[in-house]
């Protein structure tokens, strides 16, 4: 639902589990296009290497077999390569200087027969937009937490 909150929902049967409606479900033909099946090998063929989280389902399954699932869109998977004595008030410039992150975003858009490629790209690129300005910001506060942190300890 466009601006506000989209749900489906369901009823699930004696003879199917919880695992065998989420097989059914995901991946969301939203994110694979359809038919599902046949889009999802040519996806394989056709992308660099899996997409993780992104386009993937986030939520929980319950004990009693209840479970409350999104399609995750939109994401920034953020993976450390801090070096073991960075940030230590023993460490030196350059070790902190290996301190560092990779940044990986996902963003996309549903193409339909109708759409328009170029504006379909120029979507994505203003849906990554927002995860970039996003990342930027919280690596600046960090940063400025950080040399706080160091002014309050008298490191700097």
């Amino acid at each position: 639902e466009e601006g506000g909150k989209g749900e489906e929902g369901g009823r699930q049967t004696e003879e199917v589990s919880a695992i065998q409606c989420i097989r059914s479900a995901f991946p969301g033909g939203s994110m694979t296009g359809a038919p599902k099946i046949r889009t999802m090998a040519l996806l394989d063929d056709l992308e660099r290497g899996p997409r993780g989280v992104y386009s993937g389902s986030l939520g929980f399954i319950g004990f009693n077999s209840t479970f409350h699932l999104n399609i995750v869109i939109r994401t920034a998977v953020i993976k450390s390569h801090a070096s073991a004595s960075a940030g230590s008030p023993s460490s030196s410039k350059k070790e902190e200087k290996n301190n560092t992150c990779h940044v990986s975003i996902g963003a996309g858009g549903a193409i339909v027969v109708q759409s328009d490629p170029e504006g379909e790209f120029e979507e994505m690129l203003l849906k990554a937009r927002a995860l970039k300005r996003a990342v930027a910001v919280a690596f600046e506060d960090t940063r400025e937490e950080q040399k706080r942190r160091k002014e309050e300890s008298g490191i700097i």
